[in-house]
């Protein structure tokens, strides 16, 4: 085709630069063309320097890109086979990955400029910040198939659930939405991984995998057959939405969640009332409670419309008991609105005049802390009067320093029994918080108050972070500062959680910016917004004191018990539950064929590491499991173990390494971030990739010399 229309430009006469530029895009215009059309469920054919930038450019494809540069030499039978692979592994993974061919005959430049020094070579171009590298794997459509598998794999966010840990996963609330998978699967299949790592979704949604052996679960959901798709926020299971649709492939299930996503609030969970797990056993016994409660006369109430919501303790607490109460009433339920939605009132309401327009009668929202609308009317729960109401009603009532309330046994007392042991214990099991969580127990709190830290600040100390939007805009509000208009979303370039704008202007009219991103960073126009800890006084009187001074007391309580030895080893058993890996420790650590996560800095362990790895290593116990991977968790220090970080030479400290002992052992280091061409001490993120790198088979690991290795051990300690 480009010959004879080259040949019939030419027979033109007059302007015959005009000619040879016309057929040169025209010549263009066909390598793209046919290029889109071989992309159409196969491979896609690269057609110059701006086709393959633009495809290998890192957003183009939604997960990881492979180019197979080829000789074009249509003799070569062992590069037609390893073609043939590549389109039908192109098919298979249509939607997961962007596969496209690079013909170095014609594209000489590409080639060279990408390293390509024989062909059939292939490069494998992951998602975010991995280096490219070289396809060292049999071309076949199964190598390049799971060449693929192992890219997403890498960057798996989805969690194993069972019914031990289904209540933390739903009540975590830096990513409101929840989405479930049941499958006859016994390991979470490749699309749903690359879901769970789609950055679309990520920041607001948390991905379980669910087996069929986990028939409690399956239970509780009600799924009578899998695989099954479900979707909701938060713990509200009575809300959750089904996916309805027989196909479950990537794509279809991406613009189901998409769709999902457009209509759904996109800010934290509120904090979760602190409630024990409910059972089967509790359940009924409730719906005992609930059919006594409403026998003989009706149990629920309308309030007028425009209303916000029920008082508390009167909500309609699901789906079926909203259906049920609006019955009750006289009223028709169908057709329904069943999400979640900041501008509404929670939970159950009813629209009782419908229009063509509006025609859903009954509102479910499970956004706790809505909106009066008015047409809506909030459907609630009769308080029942009885012997406990009146109890609680005679209850004698004190008042705080401020004003508020407090009950007989809340009433302030001191901190006399508070000594460092105690402290270093509290520490141990869930740091700071915990501690906070200890001494307001001990002495009672007043009003909460907060602080606002320096424009540019990236962060509120551990443990006073607002961590609930609606407590975000009290805190500000409180401050003297105006919070609307807000902002609210995912982004690691600003602090992370509550933070406030004071001086905005007509392109940037935010002012308080509520960020649920996993990390952060400070910026110059923004100062976060904190917990400023009221504490009771100390035993006597006096002011209120901080945590921070608090500790200082009890610590110098516990000096005058006991030698400072003895305190030192209280908070030294707090870091025990990581060992310390050193030389009087490396021999039963290390043992033949070990795998180890090891944490290495110059100095000893603070606490919120130590949080930080044990969160880690609760979070890949069961894919750790599901391989058969036994692995350790441990810390090295580096200023004392000097010859060991000679020999290991980490990019930057801290650091952290996979280890796999034995008689020829070998590791792999987490990949640093950088900033001006320096590199930067490793984070949670970088760890979470280290480890399914490795899992995933793609980790490049450095080996070395067992007697070197035990060799560098120090024989003294500093």
């Amino acid at each position: 085709i480009w010959a004879q229309a080259k040949a019939m430009l030419l027979r033109l006469r007059g302007l015959p630069w005009l000619v040879v530029v016309l057929a040169n895009l025209w010549k263009d215009g066909l390598d793209v063309a046919w290029a889109s059309e071989a992309s159409e469920g196969h491979a896609r054919n690269l057609a110059g320097r701006f086709d393959f930038d633009e495809f290998t450019r890192e957003g183009t494809c939604v997960g990881p890109v492979i180019v197979f540069f080829s000789s074009g030499e249509a003799g070569d039978s062992v590069e037609a086979e390893s073609l043939r692979g590549f389109h039908k592994s192109a098919e298979e993974v249509t939607g997961l990955s962007c596969l496209g061919i690079v013909d170095c005959s014609r594209w000489r430049s590409i080639c060279a400029e990408q390293n390509i020094k024989r062909t059939p070579s292939v490069l494998l171009y992951p998602k975010g910040s991995d280096a490219v590298r070289f396809f060292r794997g049999k071309q076949s459509q199964e190598g390049f198939t799971a060449a693929v598998a192992r890219l997403i794999s890498s960057r798996d966010r989805t969690v194993h659930l069972t019914l031990a840990g289904l209540k933390e996963f739903a009540e975590e609330r830096e990513h409101p939405l929840k989405v479930i998978l049941f499958s006859r699967r016994q390991q979470a299949p490749v699309i749903f991984k690359a879901l769970s790592s789609d950055p679309l979704f990520w920041p607001h949604m948390s991905f379980g995998f669910v087996p069929d052996k986990e028939t409690a679960l399956l239970n509780r959901y009600s799924i009578e057959t899998v695989p099954a798709v479900i979707f909701q926020y938060g713990s509200d299971i009575s809300a959750k939405e089904s996916y309805k649709s027989t196909n479950i492939t990537f794509p279809a299930l991406r613009e189901w969640l998409l769709d999902r996503l457009s209509k759904t609030w996109l800010g934290p969970l509120p904090l979760p009332d602190e409630e024990a797990e409910v059972s089967d056993e509790d359940d009924e016994e409730d719906e005992e409670q609930t059919a006594s409660a409403t026998e003989g006369s009706v149990g629920y109430q309308m309030l007028p419309k425009g209303s916000r919501g029920c008082p508390p303790g009167l909500d309609v607490s699901s789906v079926q008991e909203c259906q049920q109460a609006i019955a009750e009433l006289g009223f028709q339920s169908d057709p329904s609105w069943i999400s979640n939605y900041p501008e509404l009132p929670s939970k159950c309401s009813l629209r009782e005049d419908s229009s063509a327009d509006h025609p859903e009668r009954m509102h479910y929202n499970s956004f706790q802390g809505g909106k009066g609308r008015d047409d809506l009317a909030p459907i609630c729960r009769k308080p029942a009067l009885g012997a406990a109401t009146a109890a609680a009603a005679q209850t004698s009532v004190k008042t705080d320093a401020d004003g508020e309330e407090l009950l007989a046994d809340e009433e302030p007392t001191t901190l006399q029994s508070i000594d460092l042991s105690t402290i270093a214990k509290q520490l141990g099991d869930g740091g700071m918080e915990n501690i906070e969580k200890m001494i307001r127990s001990m002495t009672g709190s007043g009003k909460q108050e907060y602080t606002k830290l320096a424009k540019g600040a990236e962060a509120c100390p551990a443990g006073m972070e607002i961590t609930n939007m609606h407590e975000c805009k009290k805190a500000i509000e409180s401050l003297g500062l105006p919070a609307d208009p807000p902002w609210s979303a995912a982004y690691t370039e600003l602090p992370r959680y509550c933070s406030v704008r004071e001086d905005s202007s007509e392109g940037s009219p935010e002012r308080m910016h509520f960020n649920t991103a996993t990390s952060g960073k400070g910026r110059a126009d923004l100062a976060p917004v904190c917990k400023k800890t009221k504490i009771m006084a100390f035993a006597g009187g006096g002011s209120a004191t901080s945590i921070g001074d608090l500790l200082g007391q009890a610590a110098a309580n516990m000096m005058k018990a006991a030698n400072k030895a003895d305190a030192e080893t209280a908070f030294s058993d707090a870091a025990s539950k990581l060992p310390e890996l050193s030389v009087r420790t490396q021999e039963a650590l290390l043992s033949d064929e070990q795998w180890c996560v090891v944490y290495v800095k110059e100095g000893r362990i603070t606490s919120e590491e130590q949080e930080m790895l044990l969160r880690l290593e609760e979070m890949f116990r069961e894919k750790l499991a599901e391989q058969s991977i036994p692995m350790k968790w441990m810390w090295l220090d580096l200023r004392a173990e000097r010859a060991m970080k000679t020999l290991l030479d980490p990019p930057a400290l801290p650091s952290a390494l996979v280890l796999k002992a034995g008689s020829s052992p070998k590791y792999v280091f987490a990949q640093h971030q950088e900033k001006d061409d320096e590199p930067l001490p490793v984070d949670e993120e970088a760890i979470v990739l280290l480890l399914n790198t490795v899992l995933g088979g793609d980790a490049r690991f450095t080996r070395i010399q067992a007697k070197k290795l035990a060799a560098a051990w120090s024989t003294k300690r500093p």
